[in-house]
């Protein structure tokens, strides 16, 4: 019986990141930055919220940045490499938003899309034509999650629940792990207009 092949975030020739690892790596560096505590309370202060509320959602974004690499269409290639993985930002994104579209969460919410959506759809930005992000945006409408992704995924995810004093993130997380156990997934339909509207106010300045 061959290997089983593992969940990649990234892979060339015999150099290869391991996707949950590397989440996990993320968001451990981040929890520990010395900035983050100074950051979160100047946003905390902007939307009148709890510190740690928005410490945990800066936090979690680290941690679901990438979570969009565990479609199979990604994860078919690393058979060889896979350096590539175009649209990963708009998955995860919108992978996250459907997660948070219950009753104690409103995805609609500013701080919301500040904190956590803004920065998994935004981590590459920079490296993106904007009108092939709408488009994305506008066809990108279910995620099939790599067998071998979902279980390393959801041992991970489970395993720095602990990262999170708040509720409302711990109940997070574990919503995302509990969307990456169905495989299939149908994302639920999100307004990315304003989302787009604000990243490019917040990058106009660069």
């Amino acid at each position: 019986m061959g290997k089983v092949r593992g969940c990649y975030a990234y892979k060339k020739g015999e150099r290869a990141e391991d996707l949950a690892g590397h989440l996990a790596e993320v968001a451990e560096c981040c929890a520990g930055l010395r900035l983050l505590d100074p950051v979160a309370f100047k946003i905390a202060r902007e939307y009148n919220k709890p510190k740690g509320y928005i410490r945990d959602l800066i936090v979690a974004s680290c941690l679901l940045h990438d979570i969009g690499k565990a479609d199979k269409i990604y994860q078919e290639r690393c058979d060889k490499e896979c350096e590539e993985f175009s649209g990963h930002d708009v998955k995860g994104y919108k992978l996250v938003a459907t997660a948070i579209q219950r009753p104690d969460w409103e995805v609609g919410d500013e701080v919301l899309r500040t904190t956590l959506l803004v920065p998994i759809l935004g981590h590459h930005y920079f490296q993106r034509e904007l009108e092939r992000l709408r488009d994305d945006l506008s066809s990108v409408t279910d995620i099939s999650i790599w067998p071998p992704c979902a279980e390393d995924l959801q041992a991970m995810l489970r395993g720095k629940i602990d990262l999170f004093e708040t509720r409302e993130a711990r109940n997070l997380v574990g919503g995302v792990a509990n969307l990456i156990g169905r495989g299939d997934i149908v994302l639920a339909a999100t307004n990315a207009s304003g989302l787009l509207g604000e990243m490019q106010g917040y990058t106009d300045a660069f």
